[in-house]
């Protein structure tokens, strides 16, 4: 049998996670351990730089300090050989109003080189300065803004001042500098060069300088050497004679040199390899103890605090065990009863490899860089994408060591509710081409009283047919500010609301992809005018915007605007007409400004004129069907009874876009019987109906009067008519008939099902959609692709709780699985728990807390022998009884603490073979007793400890029959009750309301805690301190 230890005790605080752009040095977590804090090059920590383990009276060990964090600074004064340098945020984008200045010194007689890792600012606006001096008074190097910079820029002194600056609007992704110290080329002879001059021929300064190179002569290096895993390296000098020494992580054990030495020769080498740490492997051979009181326990170290890597116990033979450090130790318990066969363990040696480098990391990083055995790296997207996956790996134990879940990844997706005050918007799947079938809707919303600025940075979509659609407003309902589509790179569009709606349509062929970026600005509003005596003021509301541009102009009923290049002066918007209607007015307006200072749009909303093919003649002996004479209505010729329309005739006629009907008003007859003979038509006609694909027909019969009914296979739903008459005007009733596939804990969105026509399939909460959401009726009446499935979304293994177990055979949504803790241990916490639809479970694990029976006491005249562990008497502990001398035991010599928490037998007693005195009247669990004379008429008293009440006797008396006068005391724990619950906040764990219980609180989603979290039953019967409140996070902003 395995046991897992917890994560924290009496003596263990919890795991300390690494800072995000930093990493912790130190794996052990007992009371008394330091944990450091690094940040990665480029940020500083905030926070404290050392954390300790302390332990806490009753309750469970904690941390000194809360964790630090790693953030970039605006600027510094950087004095090391080599350094990074990034914009304040990196990698996400940099603030507006920033003036940040890095000034960079090296020793004298040497220069300094940057390289350029990555590099993008508003162009123009934002821009990084380089002054080849200790300040800005010394000649600028470059000032760059955008994209654009050289990859390397060099100083010709040992000072460098660089001066980044911000606008009030537009971020982007900032910049990542490296810089290390050169040897400057008109210094170099100073660092043990010889320059020879002779073969310098300067007919220019670049010919000059790459010869010179080419000729320096003296001191050269050895290769960098490696950092062994789990280790540290000391030393960033390289050249002959110079000495570099290794340590290992604490625990580890160095196999090899701890210093090596570059030694001089045609060919610079290290005099020693590099040294590796190495661990300890545990195999076992065979294995058994006597189930939970006899166990083997393994520890990384030689210490009791040291990690608990392993409690075995039981008839099972364990699994391969490795340790994180070179030391490893074995404990060995026993009780005092049950032997067995005991156990043959193998070890041996092997070498701490890391797990493999996740990096690079496709559309975000990675937070930390240490890949050995234990340690945790998260994982994060940059802006615009979203992490699918596990956030946070651990590098799993073994010889060959892998990451405990598959590697995560950053991707565009299609939609989703965005809040920040600037970003990016990628088409789905950037950098790669957009899918085919996608309907994509983005709200972004930023805080009331600013607008929202929008950029193409661009734009490659199939023209017409694939599109974004910007409204100004959550909906679409709102104004739409236009509609994009091709290849042209826009200009500028804001919006007036604090809201905007994006969505993205692209039909079943040709891909492409776009990028949009965004900000927030603030609007502008004019204070309401002074009052005038008797007279008001009218408006529509009570903001008076000022229009520094061309807001968005409406769209005209039945039309749209084809495209806007922005708001600003000389702006252009253009208008088009739905199909069927025809543009009334200018179809474009330019920005001007207007003699009175506002901007307006020179030329005012055009109308659409729906075209009308006018009313068509009826025939004589019947008439028309139809709803309206517009583009795209159908028009239907009947007859009246007795007559019906001549087969040479066409039945229908479509109003065309040029304003004609499709017959070419040509008006069908409608013929008598005399005339049907002529034509040899004895019936009315309507024509075969065709079976719809998946679905079936009953009836066959096509005149006048007939009937069919239309039915559909199992797992499609029937969309148009189940009924259809042949009328007598040869048309059949109703509408087409089509069965459409049924998806399953899933719905089809849509109304139309004609030619060109598109569905979407949704999943109802919980499940996930595998296939394409969206499909088009083509023009063999089948529908485009597949059907998609709705499965359920999975919440993964809940966990099992420790010294407890989980069944359950699922962990999909809905699915529940119960938890039960092994005998011996109560559970404190749910007892199920459900997956739910944001793939997490109602519940954590309960705690299976091991059961304590209470202290049985001390009999009168007796003597207790017990092995009992951290001072409880826990299920399974044996209490063992002897009477004193002249005295006999009444009852069982042997208590054991059963599962349920109570002893197996009651107390037993201590009778006196003697006379003239009562015997030792015992003493209380948890209390204490005055005197010890047992004498006829002696009297004793009885005390309990603090936090603890005496019921029964506080004093006895021996009485001459050699009985004690009154009842035996015992002392019980002070009852505190219920400690209360907070508003908006639960009590996330409690041991018991009794003396030197604790309880803990945490606060919902959405709150903060302030206040003490842990509160504890004090002797007086009341919890300490006070309520902690749980305040919103919005109200803190």
């Amino acid at each position: 049998m395995y046991a897992a230890v917890p994560r924290t005790s009496a003596t263990q605080c919890s795991s300390v996670p690494e800072p995000r752009f930093g990493k912790r040095i130190g794996n052990e977590f007992a009371v008394g351990s330091l944990v450091l804090f690094e940040c990665n090059p480029g940020y500083i920590l905030y926070g404290s730089t050392a954390i300790r383990c302390d332990s806490v009276p009753n309750t469970l060990a904690q941390w000194n300090d809360s964790l630090p964090t790693c953030v970039v600074p605006c600027g510094g004064i950087l004095t090391k050989r080599k350094g990074t340098i990034l914009s304040p945020g990196y990698p996400e984008p940099y603030d507006n109003n920033l003036n940040c200045v890095w000034k960079i010194t090296v020793p004298e007689g040497a220069g300094i080189q940057v390289q350029v890792v990555s590099f993008a600012t508003e162009h123009n606006w934002d821009s990084l300065d380089f002054y080849d001096g200790a300040d800005n008074n010394a000649p600028r190097l470059g000032s760059y803004s955008g994209t654009t910079i050289p990859l390397l820029l060099n100083s010709t002194s040992n000072n460098l001042y660089l001066n980044f600056q911000s606008d009030i609007s537009v971020s982007a992704a900032g910049f990542h500098l490296e810089y290390t110290e050169s040897l400057s080329i008109f210094n170099r002879h100073n660092y043990g060069y010889d320059l020879v001059t002779e073969v310098v021929e300067v007919t220019s300064m670049t010919s000059a300088l790459s010869r010179w190179e080419l000729q320096a002569i003296g001191l050269d290096s050895c290769p960098e050497p490696q950092t062994p895993s789990n280790g540290i390296k000391i030393g960033d000098r390289y050249m002959v004679g110079d000495v570099v020494s290794f340590h290992c992580d604490q625990g580890y054990s160095l196999q090899g040199h701890s210093h090596i030495t570059c030694m001089p020769g045609p060919v610079r080498r290290w005099n020693y390899p590099i040294p590796i740490c190495l661990g300890v492997h545990l195999q076992f051979v065979n294995f058994s103890t006597e189930t939970i009181h006899d166990y083997l326990e393994v520890r990384s170290g030689s210490t009791e605090t040291s990690t608990v890597i392993g409690r075995l116990s039981g008839p099972q033979l364990p699994a391969s065990l490795f340790s994180t450090t070179h030391e490893t130790s074995l404990y060995f318990h026993s009780d005092y009863s049950q032997n067995k066969q005991g156990f043959h363990i193998i070890y041996q040696a092997y070498q701490l490899q890391s797990c493999p480098d996740p990096r690079p990391f496709r559309n975000g990083f990675v937070i930390g860089n240490d890949f050995t055995v234990g340690q945790t790296i998260s994982f994060e997207c940059f802006p615009g994408y979203t992490l699918i996956g596990n956030s946070a790996l651990t590098c799993l134990h073994g010889v060959s060591r892998n990451w405990n879940h598959p590697l995560p990844r950053c991707e565009a997706l299609c939609g989703g509710n965005i809040t920040a005050m600037n970003g990016t918007i990628y088409s789905p799947g950037y950098p790669d081409e957009y899918p085919n079938f996608q309907d994509c809707f983005w709200l972004v919303r930023v805080p009331p009283g600013n607008g929202i600025y929008i950029n193409f940075t661009v734009l490659q979509t199939e023209p017409i047919y694939d599109f974004i659609t910007v409204w100004d407003g959550p909906d679409q309902s709102s104004p739409q500010i236009g509609q994009f589509s091709g290849n042209t790179a826009l200009e500028s569009v804001y919006s007036t609301s604090n809201q905007i709606l994006i969505k993205f349509h692209s039909d079943f062929t040709t891909s492409g992809f776009f990028v949009l970026s965004y900000h927030a600005y603030q609007l502008r509003v004019c204070q309401p005018p002074p009052t005038i005596p008797n007279a008001e003021i009218l408006t529509e509301d009570d903001e008076f915007e000022i229009a520094l541009y061309c807001s968005t102009p409406e769209s005209p009923p039945h039309g749209f605007i084809v495209s806007q290049t922005g708001g600003q002066l000389n702006s252009m918007v253009r208008w088009a007409c739905d199909r069927g209607y025809r543009l009334v007015g200018k179809s474009t307006a330019v920005c001007r400004k207007s003699p009175y200072g506002y901007h307006a749009w020179d030329a005012p909303v055009p109308a659409c004129q729906a075209i009308s093919c006018g009313i068509p003649k009826a025939p004589l002996n019947g008439g028309i069907l139809t709803t309206d004479y517009l583009v795209g209505t159908h028009v239907t010729y009947f007859c009246n009874d007795g007559y019906r329309l001549s087969s040479k005739e066409l039945t229908t006629a479509v109003c065309q876009p040029d304003g004609t009907w499709s017959n070419h008003n040509k008006t069908p007859r409608c013929v008598g019987k005399g005339e049907q003979q002529q034509e040899k038509t004895s019936f009315i006609s309507c024509g075969e109906l065709p079976v719809p694909p998946n679905g079936n027909k009953i009836g066959t019969q096509i005149t006048y009067g007939s009937t069919a009914i239309f039915t559909c296979d199992s797992g499609f739903m029937l969309v148009g008519s189940t009924v259809r008459e042949c009328l007598s005007s040869g048309l059949w009733s109703g509408t087409e008939t089509r069965c459409l596939d049924l998806i399953v804990n899933g719905q089809v969105i849509g109304e139309n099902y004609g030619y060109r026509d598109t569905v979407v399939y949704q999943c109802n909460p919980g499940f996930r959609l595998i296939g394409s959401s969206v499909r088009i009726c083509q023009q063999d009446h089948n529908w485009s692709g597949q059907l998609p499935s709705c499965v359920p979304v999975s919440c993964g293994h809940p966990g099992s709780p420790i010294y407890g177990r989980t069944s359950g055979n699922g962990f999909n949504f809905n699915d529940v699985v119960t938890f039960s803790c092994n005998t011996g241990y109560a559970m404190q916490g749910p007892t199920k728990a459900q997956c739910q639809a944001n793939r997490q479970w109602s519940h954590p694990p309960p705690i299976c807390k091991v059961v304590n029976c209470s202290d049985p006491g001390i009999p009168a005249n007796s003597i207790r022998e017990s092995k009992i562990e951290h001072g409880n008497f826990t299920y399974g502990t044996v209490v063992f009884y002897d009477c004193n001398p002249g005295h006999f035991l009444f009852g069982s010599s042997v208590l054991v603490c059963q599962p349920n928490g109570h002893w197996d037998k009651p107390l037993p007693e201590c009778i006196s073979d003697t006379a003239g005195s009562c015997g030792d009247p015992g003493i209380p669990g948890h209390g204490s007793r005055e005197d010890s004379d047992f004498k006829i008429k002696s009297t004793v008293r009885f005390n309990c400890e603090i936090g603890y009440i005496l019921h029964g006797s506080e004093e006895r008396t021996c009485l001459g029959n050699g009985t004690w006068t009154g009842r035996q005391p015992e002392c019980k724990a002070v009852q505190c009750g219920n400690p209360g619950t907070t508003a908006n906040g639960k009590v996330f764990r409690i041991d018991g309301t009794t003396f030197s219980n604790s309880v803990i609180y945490s606060c919902m989603e959405g709150y903060i805690l302030s206040g003490s979290s842990v509160r504890q039953c004090t002797a007086n019967g009341t919890w300490s301190g006070s309520l902690p409140n749980c305040t919103s996070k919005i109200n803190l902003q």
